[in-house]
C-alpha cells in the first residue's frame, strides 16, 4: 500500500517537536531549562525598556 504523504518514512514514531537530523530528543530537563532561559531572557529584555 502507498505510504501517505505527510508520514515519514525514517521515523519510527512521529514527534512534533524532534529535532531535525540524527539529534537525540530532548530530554524533559533539557526542555525546562531551554524554556526557562527562553522566557528569562525575554523577562530581562521586557525589564530593561
Amino acid at each position: 500500500p502507498p505510504v501517505p504523504q505527510y508520514v515519514p518514512a525514517h521515523q519510527d514514531e512521529p514527534a512534533a517537536d524532534a529535532p531535525a537530523g540524527d539529534a537525540p530528543p530532548e530530554t524533559e530537563l533539557q526542555r525546562e531549562r531551554r524554556w526557562r532561559g527562553i522566557i528569562q531572557d525575554a523577562l530581562e529584555t521586557f525589564v530593561q525598556q
